[in-house]
């Protein structure tokens, strides 16, 4: 794809990540934990990289994160940051398996939520002990990458062209 096009794409799905989580996060969440829409847009992104930094696109992510959430500006640029260290070191990219990217979205997801919980706790935002701090961004990882299956199989048929689905086809018949 054209960069342009990508770029305008990524900002629409960044744009439409975070409405979606300043608008609609409470209406599925499940108690106090909800899924992340912009660790899932993070994620992709890092996933889909084409000769661009992750960490420049986490951290754009992050700062965007930042703008919607209360606290010490920076931290959540930081924890971004962090989610595509995680996801790099997988080695988990656009062209493994989609249950391998739900995992990484998981660990990424939880790991972000991890520290940025425990970054907030440290400035004193947060009282939060330290066993439920992880628990909760243990269940925030999980939610956030099931809520990104169907995002992560519509990103994955969009860039797997159509000769290789057509192939995948023929296997099964």
């Amino acid at each position: 794809m054209n960069q342009a096009v990508t770029m305008l794409l990524g900002a629409t799905a960044l744009y439409v990540a975070a409405v979606a989580q300043t608008t609609l996060a409470d209406l599925v969440a499940i108690g106090t934990i909800a899924p992340d829409a912009l660790a899932l847009v993070a994620v992709v992104a890092v996933l889909y990289r084409r000769d661009s930094a992750p960490w420049l696109i986490a951290a754009t992510v992050g700062l965007v994160a930042d703008l919607i959430a209360p606290g010490r500006f920076g931290v959540e640029a930081a924890c971004f940051v962090l989610l595509a260290i995680v996801v790099v070191s997988s080695g988990v990219s656009g062209r493994s398996s989609l249950f391998t990217q739900v995992a990484a979205c998981a660990a990424a997801s939880a790991t972000a939520a991890f520290a940025s919980a425990s970054l907030h706790g440290a400035f004193g935002e947060s009282e939060m002990s330290i066993a439920s701090t992880a628990a909760n961004s243990l269940a925030i990882g999980v939610y956030t990458a099931a809520f990104g299956v169907p995002v992560l199989m519509v990103v994955k048929w969009i860039n797997e062209g159509p000769l290789s689905r057509s192939e995948r086809l023929e296997a099964f018949s």
